[in-house]
């Protein structure tokens, strides 16, 4: 097999890989994406549905589609590259007002009936109407999330407990 890919700042090449490994190394992946990955979308899935408790049935039927909606992606060579960005520290303030405006975009959809869309909608582009909800009502979600943290960082007096 030949090719390369890239991990950790390094260039590994697939042809040095050995070949036994390199057969773990994709039973690992494929496992991870048909039970970890599948089960994520099914957990959306379960949101979306609120008070709705789904049968048995319905619950395997969808495990079911989405096992076989990965398994016909990963044939048709449709897997897309993943990739995570180097950690960078953050403004808590601004960490908090997006995770609020996050929330008052679930509870609006929920009110609305929208909730699937929202749980089914690509993370990058929920990520980007929180940053718009948040830049529209800054003075609101600063407020909101400054008193969260303040709370947060209230120190207790345990006196003579510890």
């Amino acid at each position: 097999m030949t090719g390369t890919f890239e991990f950790n700042g390094a260039t590994i090449a697939l042809k040095d890989i050995p070949e036994a490994n390199l057969v773990e190394l994709v039973r690992r992946a494929y496992a991870h994406i048909l039970r970890n990955e599948v089960a994520a979308k099914v957990v959306a899935w379960e949101k979306a549905l609120g008070d709705k408790v789904p049968t048995a049935q319905a619950k395997a039927d969808t495990i079911a589609a989405y096992e076989k909606l990965a398994h016909e992606k990963i044939m048709a060579g449709d897997l897309t590259t993943r990739t995570r960005a180097a950690k960078v520290e953050r403004d808590p303030v601004a960490a908090e007002s997006i995770r609020l405006a996050l929330r008052d975009i679930a509870t609006a959809a929920k009110a609305k009936g929208k909730a699937k869309a929202i749980a089914e909608m690509d993370k990058s582009a929920l990520l980007n109407m929180a940053q718009k909800l948040v830049a529209a009502n800054a003075a609101k979600y600063t407020a909101r999330a400054e008193a969260i943290i303040a709370q947060r960082d209230v120190e207790i007096d345990l006196g003579n407990l510890i």
